[in-house]
């Protein structure tokens, strides 16, 4: 057992110095011839175990020293004018194939931009279009709402226009006959303005508010007449005798007149429904002084004037 030791220790020495001797490339030879010779000193049991640990110390230290065998060279080739040109020609419409190709892609491009700003600019207008149709539909239909009630209101008028024109008849009528009745003042003025309502409704170029405007104005001054005083000359016939008088209207009150030299003074009786004559100096003051207050030649004062008593309306 000592002498295996012993044996292993010295081929294990051996083995170094012959991996020493294969690294340095110097008497690689006659160390491995001893490092045999001297293993078959060992017992046959450790010999695969001294050819093994050579050769893991042989591979270690040499393994770092050891380089890449060099790749075996190409050998050249020949390459004919015909094949390089045939190969620029290539290349040359490769290029140009590819511009071709890029002008193209831009254009495309270009076109592709184009599009999508007019499209995005027909999407504003569609919108605005859009918002501007749903209005005007709410608009017309406002307006058909409008023109249902206007159809209807015109509907009304017709029947109304039948019953208004006969309405218009009766008033001028009326107005007629309540100037016969009424206190005698300014009947040629009153009686022509009748006159003229008859024919205005016979005009057919003349509106139907026209008429009514018309009709309705001559009634506001017959109003009128009750609420204020006229002084204004007339000829009346008095005991047959046609004379020039001025008359005095206090609303539709009393009417009274005088002579113009101021001598004869009277009154409309309407009881009697004629003009008689006022006795004394009193009457003949008072109405010459009314005279001049209705022509806004003298101030308002009291006055001393007949006034019929008033009786029961019929």
């Amino acid at each position: 057992m000592h002498q295996i030791r012993k044996s292993h220790q010295w081929c294990t020495e051996v083995a170094r110095s012959c991996s020493q001797g294969f690294s340095n490339k110097k008497g690689h030879r006659f160390k491995m011839t001893m490092f045999f010779k001297s293993c078959t000193r060992a017992r046959p049991l450790s010999l695969f175990f001294y050819f093994t640990l050579a050769g893991n110390l042989i591979g270690q230290e040499a393994a770092p020293n050891s380089e890449p065998a060099p790749p075996p060279p190409i050998p050249p080739t020949e390459v004919s004018t015909e094949t390089l040109d045939r190969s620029i020609i290539e290349g040359v419409e490769i290029a140009q194939n590819s511009a071709r190709t890029n002008a193209q892609i831009v254009g495309i491009a270009d076109r592709t931009d184009t599009m999508l700003q007019e499209y995005r600019l027909v999407i504003r207008e569609l919108e605005a279009v859009t918002t501007y149709n749903n209005q005007m539909m709410e608009i017309i239909n406002s307006q058909e709402v409008e023109i249902a009630t206007i159809e209807n209101d015109l509907a009304q008028l017709q029947a109304t226009r039948r019953e208004i024109i006969p309405l218009l008849l009766r008033m001028i009528e009326t107005l007629d006959e309540f100037i016969s009745r009424d206190t005698p003042f300014l009947l040629d003025e009153r009686r022509g303005r009748v006159a003229d309502l008859r024919q205005l409704m016979d005009r057919g170029d003349v509106s139907l508010a026209e008429k009514f405007r018309n009709v309705f104005e001559a009634y506001q001054l017959e109003n009128d007449f009750s609420r204020n005083i006229e002084a204004y000359q007339a000829e009346i016939a008095l005991s047959g005798v046609d004379m020039t008088v001025e008359f005095f209207r206090f609303g539709r009150v009393g009417l009274y007149f005088q002579t113009l030299d101021g001598q004869t003074t009277g009154w409309w009786n309407p009881d009697s429904r004629n003009y008689e004559v006022l006795e004394g100096d009193v009457y003949r003051v008072s109405i010459g002084q009314a005279l001049k207050i209705a022509k806004n030649q003298a101030p308002k004062n009291l006055l001393s004037l007949p006034i019929p008593a008033p009786k029961p309306a019929n």
